[in-house]
């Protein structure tokens, strides 16, 4: 999916999404998703040391776990707007 198709598809979304990211590596998509969708709150996790090290933004809206996907769903069931995975193995 290109960069514009992800943000025409958060933007679709109802005001202000929750969005999730799984595998977010150094942050550089939050980072992109943080610019073009400014309204939408995100957060990022990763099993690797120090994720979203390379994300530059709003931290208030954008946050960054070194955490697993079923730790985060004991910990927080709220739901999500949006789920990705890209390039994730």
């Amino acid at each position: 999916m290109s960069a514009e198709a992800l943000a025409l598809t958060i933007s679709s979304l109802s005001q202000g999404p929750r969005i999730l990211e799984v595998g977010v590596g150094d942050g550089l998509v939050a980072q992109h998703i943080s610019e073009c969708c400014p309204e939408s709150s995100m957060l990022g996790i990763d099993l690797c040391i120090q994720p979203g090290r390379m994300f530059i933004g709003d931290s208030d809206r954008v946050s960054f776990r070194q955490q697993s996907v079923h730790d985060l769903l004991l910990e927080e069931p709220a739901p999500f707007d949006l789920v990705l995975l890209l390039d994730v193995l």
